[in-house]
């Protein structure tokens, strides 16, 4: 089976940041790619901290 890919926009916001929590959680039982946006430079340490393996993209 192929691999999902989510991005999740917003994702250090509030709403955000829970439902990266959320797919982090679930990718041993369903494989996916995970990337989100952010508007600070550079992203939020703690969230990368948090989810290694998920890539974050920065926009205005």
């Amino acid at each position: 089976m192929s691999r999902k890919r989510v991005l999740i926009v917003g994702g250090t916001g509030y709403l955000g940041q829970h439902v990266l929590q959320g797919f982090a959680e679930i990718q041993e039982t369903t494989p996916c790619d995970l990337a989100f946006t952010h508007h600070s430079i550079p992203p939020p340490q703690a969230l990368l901290n948090a989810f290694p393996s998920v890539l974050p993209f920065s926009v205005d």
